[in-house]
């Protein structure tokens, strides 16, 4: 997760960002007003101090977060957006594996839709869970039990009647053409 800080004359030499597992502060960050002074972000969930990085530009300091752990509702963490200085946790060298607790709330993405947000997580457990009934369910089964020259059978009397006929019998379809025969009340017609 990238997090950019705007910033106009700050120097790296004199730039001190502390990654910890909760928090991430700066000395000597450059506030609109000309003053350097300590920028303190509490974030909602965990990162991995370890790996979190960051770059500094003319324009801005971006902050490389990498995150412990799934989703976060919010990037701060309590009232206001940043807390200048604030309590100092000891730095740490070791990530914590340890995440916060989470909302039990499933995870929502953002949607157009008129219903709300929609947890894709649960659309495909859905879907697999879906049992098919009836008539194709009874063919796969059908198809799935026959010898291969039963379902040669089935394959050259389904495809040349144009879907009317179904035969499992190799010798009877093998020598000729299957003609369509539509239900009664029902017309064929040819495209």
């Amino acid at each position: 997760m990238n997090v950019s800080i705007f910033t106009k004359g700050t120097e790296k030499s004199s730039l001190n960002v502390v990654f910890r597992p909760d928090s991430v502060h700066l000395e000597n960050l450059v506030y609109p007003d000309g003053k350097a002074r300590e920028f303190h972000l509490r974030l909602w969930g965990k990162i991995d101090a370890q790996a979190s990085s960051f770059s500094l530009t003319a324009n801005k300091v971006e902050l490389r977060l990498v995150k412990v752990g799934g989703k976060w509702p919010f990037l701060l963490r309590g009232e206001g957006d940043a807390v200048a200085g604030g309590e100092e946790d000891a730095p740490t060298t070791k990530p914590q594996s340890k995440t916060e607790d989470i909302p039990a709330k499933p995870p929502s993405y953002p949607s157009s839709s008129r219903t709300g947000p929609k947890d894709w997580d649960k659309v495909v457990p859905e879907d697999e869970d879906e049992k098919e009934d009836g008539v194709n369910d009874f063919f796969k089964k059908l198809y799935k039990s026959a010898t291969p020259e039963q379902q040669r059978a089935m394959m050259k009397s389904f495809t040349e009647s144009n879907g009317t006929s179904l035969s499992t019998d190799w010798n009877d379809v093998k020598g000729r053409t299957v003609e369509t025969v539509p239900p009664e009340g029902m017309e064929a017609k040819r495209y």
